[in-house]
């Protein structure tokens, strides 16, 4: 197949739903892997990596639940979208679906069509989200989302040296990056900034930190979490991203 517009797995036990799914998929220049029960597409994937996965939820040996939930436990495999497949009396079932990491579903019977426009909106979104990350960490973009309690979750190498930086202008006790607390004097002004927008609602804010210092602040969007983006006035500090 020249120029596939993706590989997506089929995971699914019943013949006949792998057979429509494979030559829809092909037909529409997918390139098409398929596994008949979740410890096989587990397997598989570790040799050949899909860019999105159509999972049924019932199959023998471990359901679609914990095939989703062990893939996205894995930091190689965490990434990859995740539709399950489902009958319309499994339907309640699905907010474990979700709770597992799962991105969407698709409700038997197969209907082409719906199954085709689906993998293509979360194929471009997942695209999208991947070149703005790299986008992001070729870049002097400074930005660090951190969770209620001011854990950060995520940031960019250009983050990682201004918190590193900010430390070392105010005698603070280093931060490492991810999993680490933001550094004392930014963790006040954090915890101040997120009981004002429990209290009142407030949106985005910036904060003065001295020494040239500076933040905004806002909650993120779908998840539950801050985007803080750092600044610094100073013309005799920029990252460098080089060292990374």
């Amino acid at each position: 197949m020249n120029n596939p517009k993706g590989t997506v797995l089929i995971v699914d036990d019943t013949p006949a739903n792998l057979a429509l799914l494979s030559d829809t998929l092909s037909e529409a220049q997918y390139r098409v892997l398929v596994a008949t029960d979740g410890l096989s597409a587990i397997e598989q994937i570790s040799y050949s990596k899909p860019d999105i996965i159509l999972l049924d939820v019932i199959m023998p040996g471990i359901d679609g639940f914990e095939t989703c939930n062990r893939l996205k436990s894995n930091p190689d495999t965490l990434d990859i979208p995740v539709l399950f497949m489902t009958g319309l009396s499994e339907l309640d079932d699905l907010l474990r679906g979700f709770s597992e990491g799962g991105l969407d579903y698709i409700v038997k019977p197969i209907r082409p069509a719906e199954v085709l426009a689906r993998i293509e909106v979360h194929l471009q979104q997942t695209r999208n989200r991947l070149r703005a990350e790299q986008l992001i960490h070729h870049n002097d973009f400074a930005a660090l989302v951190v969770d209620n309690q001011g854990i950060i979750n995520w940031l960019t190498p250009a983050a990682e040296q201004w918190l590193n930086h900010f430390s070392q202008e105010f005698a603070l006790l280093p931060c490492a990056g991810i999993n680490d607390s933001l550094p004392s004097k930014l963790l006040s002004a954090f915890q101040q900034w997120s009981q004002q927008i429990t209290n009142v609602g407030s949106d985005a804010t910036e904060f003065k930190l001295g020494s040239g210092f500076s933040l905004n602040m806002s909650p993120c969007e779908n998840e539950r979490g801050y985007l803080l983006l750092l600044h610094h006035e100073s013309d005799n500090w920029t990252p460098d991203l080089q060292s990374n």
